[in-house]
């Protein structure tokens, strides 16, 4: 059976399994498998669209009955979406007494360079439910962000990490903002594996590179085991997640360690 490979994962090592863009079903064999968090972001109703579209439709009907303008429903048709996966994951979120069971949910990227929208997107979100984690890239306005949500004791998950200088700055900044304000909520650091690989496999195509392709195919494995032995050196507070899984080496390269993976139950 494909979950006892993941109970296996969860017995035997710290490792754990998060689940990506969910449907419905998805998630019910992800917890089931042992799935303890779940990350969403601003693609995720396309993606519904595609995989359960009459859900979805029915979502986009509700609510452009009561909001008019684009954006403002497209970011509410969003939020339900997630609000779903956070109904699903709160009977984990209260058993683990706050450990475990939160759903992220990620700002409109077209807005990422505010600041000030981010954390003002991530309050409205933690209306939806107590298990709500913000998830925000690191850049500059997103780093101002993190810090502010840290202060107010938000859970954030720190993403789109492609190198280890990013990924020891935004754990010196959370360490600050949570030595400044005395609060330490839930803090998760994002490599981003897989897409880093696609994006040194395209250069190197076009640019016609004599390189093996196995690998290229361990590139973001690398730099990420990098990451993690700095921030197990240097006790940061952050755990390690790896994200944007584009093979199964992107989940088995890092069983054992104490980090967690997030990838499509597919």
């Amino acid at each position: 059976m494909v979950s006892g490979y993941f109970h296996r994962v969860t017995k035997e090592t710290p490792t754990r399994l998060w689940i990506n863009n969910p449907t419905g079903q998805d998630v019910e064999r992800a917890i089931a498998a042992g799935a303890i968090n779940c990350t969403t972001n601003p693609s995720y109703c396309s993606k519904l669209l595609q995989s359960e579209p009459d859900y979805l439709r029915g979502v986009i009907d509700k609510v452009v009955r009561k909001i008019e303008d684009n954006d403002p429903a497209a970011e509410r048709v969003y939020y339900e979406a997630s609000a779903r996966v956070m109904r699903m994951f709160l009977p984990l979120y209260e058993a683990s007494a706050g450990t475990q069971g939160y759903v992220t949910i990620q700002d409109d990227p077209r807005v990422d360079d505010d600041p000030d929208h981010i954390v003002n997107a991530a309050l409205r979100c933690q209306r939806l439910g107590k298990n709500f984690m913000a998830k925000i890239p690191v850049i500059p306005s997103g780093v101002q962000a993190i810090e502010e949500l840290v202060a107010r004791n938000v859970p954030v998950c720190a993403t789109e990490v492609f190198a280890v200088a990013q990924a020891i700055y935004i754990c010196e900044r959370y360490r600050r903002a949570a030595k400044k304000s005395g609060n330490h909520p839930p803090f998760y650091v994002t490599h981003i594996t897989g897409i880093f690989d696609q994006y040194l496999a395209e250069t190197v195509k076009g640019e016609h590179i004599q390189i093996a392709p196995e690998v290229l195919t361990q590139a973001g494995c690398a730099i990420a085991r990098k990451e993690y032995q700095i921030l197990q050196q240097r006790g940061y507070e952050g755990t390690m997640l790896g994200g944007g899984a584009r093979g199964t080496q992107h989940f088995t390269e890092f069983v054992g360690g104490d980090i967690h993976i997030t990838i499509n139950w597919s």
